[in-house]
Order: C-alpha cells, then sequence, then structure tokens
C-alpha cells in the first residue's frame, strides 16, 4: 500500500543522515521516486537555508545540504518522550499515584512567555484543570520549572502533587484519566493506525519510492497521535487499550523497510527512532534518566 507524497520539508529534514548531512543528488533521485519534483525539493531546500534551518555546500546535484543547529532540533523532537512510552510499555515505568499540578498568574507585561509556557504545558500533554491550572500524572516539576526560567515566568509559577485528586466529585484515577484526556478518540486514532499500517508487516514493498512513501506517511500517522498521547500507564489506562500495540506496529513496520532498504536506514528522522527505542530498553533506570533529560530539557531545546 503506497503512501501519499510527503511534505517537501519534511522530506529534506528526514533525509539528512544522523549528522544532518544529505546530498542533493540524493534527494532529488529519491523526491523524484516518491513524486516529489525537482523544484519542489530545491525550493524547500531553499527555504531551509533562508530560514536559518540549513546550508548548502555545491551547485545542483553534487550540492551538500547540512542542518544547522536550528534545523536539527527541528527534526523528531519528541524522540525522548516516545522512549519513554516504549519504556513504561515495558512496566519500567509504574505510576507513583500522584498528581501533579501547576498553576500560573502572569501578568500581562509578560504575555509571550504566559503563552509560551501554556503552550509547553500542552505539548507536555498536561490536562487544564481551570484557568492556569493544569495537571499530569506524570512528575513534569523538573521540565514546567526550565520552561517558566527559559521565559522568565518562574516568578508567577506554582507546582504540587497530591495523591487524592477530585475532578467535578470524580475521584477514581482511571475514570478522572478519562475525563482529563480524550481517550476514546484517541484509542480510535490507534485502532485506525494499527489497522492501516499494520498489515504492511505481510507484504513490505520493495521498491524504494513505496518504502520511503510508507515510511514517511506512517511517521506522519504515528506523530501525530503521540503529540496528543498521555503516555499512560497501566493503572489509568483504559481496558483493551492499545497504546502498546500501535507503537510496536510503528517500530517493526520501520526496522522492516530499513531492513530492506538502505536509504531509509540512513535518514536520520526514521533511525533517530530506532536508536531511542532500542535506549529505552536497553539502558538502566539512572543512564535513562540521564539521557532523557538531555533529550527533553526545555532549556536546551523546545520540542516540537
Amino acid at each position: 500500500m503506497p503512501g501519499p507524497t510527503p511534505p517537501s520539508r519534511a522530506f529534506v529534514l528526514g533525509l539528512a543522515d544522523a549528522d544532518g548531512h544529505v546530498e542533493a543528488g540524493a534527494l532529488f533521485e529519491l523526491g523524484a521516486a516518491v513524486g516529489l519534483s525537482t523544484t519542489s525539493v530545491r525550493l524547500a531546500v531553499r527555504r531551509l537555508v533562508d530560514s536559518g534551518l540549513a546550508t548548502s555546500d555545491g551547485r545542483g546535484r553534487e550540492a551538500v545540504i547540512s542542518l544547522t543547529p536550528a534545523g536539527l532540533a527541528q527534526r523528531a523532537p519528541d524522540l525522548g518522550w516516545t522512549a519513554l512510552s516504549y519504556r513504561l510499555d515495558h512496566n519500567a515505568v509504574p505510576w507513583d499515584r500522584q498528581w501533579y499540578l501547576v498553576s500560573f498568574s502572569v501578568p500581562e507585561s509578560a504575555r509571550t512567555g504566559r503563552d509560551a509556557l501554556r503552550d509547553y504545558l500542552t505539548e507536555l500533554v498536561g490536562a487544564p484543570l481551570a484557568g492556569g491550572l493544569y495537571v499530569s500524572h506524570y512528575d513534569w516539576r523538573p521540565w514546567v520549572h526550565a520552561a517558566a526560567t527559559r521565559h522568565a515566568v518562574a516568578s508567577h509559577v506554582t507546582t504540587a502533587s497530591t495523591g487524592s485528586l477530585d475532578v467535578g466529585g470524580e475521584r477514581d484515577p482511571r475514570a478522572i484519566a478519562a475525563r482529563l484526556w480524550p481517550l476514546a478518540e484517541l484509542g480510535d486514532g490507534f485502532d485506525a493506525f494499527v489497522g492501516r499500517w499494520g498489515p504492511i508487516l505481510d507484504d513490505p514493498p520493495t521498491d524504494l519510492g513505496g518504502a520511503a512513501r510508507v515510511v514517511f506517511a506512517m511517521s506522519h500517522d504515528f506523530e501525530e497521535l503521540v503529540r496528543r498521547d498521555p503516555v499512560l500507564p497501566a493503572e489509568l489506562a483504559p481496558p483493551a487499550w492499545r497504546g502498546a500495540e500501535f507503537r510496536a506496529v510503528y517500530r517493526r513496520v520501520l526496522a522492516t523497510l530499513s531492513a530492506n532498504h538502505p536509504t531509509v536506514a540512513r535518514a536520520n528522522v526514521f533511525s533517530a527512532y530506532l536508536a531511542s527505542i532500542a535506549a529505552a530498553e536497553t539502558m538502566d533506570d539512572a543512564t535513562f534518566e540521564r539521557w532523557f533529560w538531555h533529550e527533553t530539557n526545555p532549556a536546551v531545546s523546545t520540542p516540537g
């Protein structure tokens, strides 16, 4: 089953190798295989260069495109959190039965910082309880404090934790999770993902163009769901929750197509996912925590 033509910008960012380099000739060749014209690829490269996300050394097909630090930060921005979700699938991160609250009352004079913090809490899949009050089942306080400091609003932020949360009269943790996050909608998304991409394992595309279309389209679907997934521990997930199956299908299809096609294997946006998943499963707790913080620290880079 071929995927749709990938967006040209995502195509260029995704095919750069682990160091952020990609040859223009390779971009044009694979671009043609997935339905992107030379003009659209060239325009995408020019826009990345103009926006400071990449540099170009050389001319035409001999040019080498190199992502800048800003460009590197644009790729697979949720690798750390994705790795955590795979680790959770192995019950390596049990819920501590605490709810973590963040409250902020930021004056209008610091509106930019306030809006940035609010957006960040949403990216961390924090659930709003009231105006300026958010909750998570994960101890997100280091990330919140780092983000608040970065945006110069730390003095207006309060954090707390509690083992007893009452939301509209509901105190059961699993029922609270169902009220805080759109789990039914997300569950439907997991079902659709497994149904669409799972069959690829039985009949993977043999041509590079078909494989590239699949991995780009599948990764787009994956990231759309990951960004809305609260990464629930077993204690909070609904019955028959398919989060682990959804992630397993993505990993298996990506690994299969990477094994069959070296160009896919070299593309950082795909190889980095496989590496981060392996890291989640093989590191000891202390090593993983250090790696995880480095990957997700908002004082270093802003999650996507």
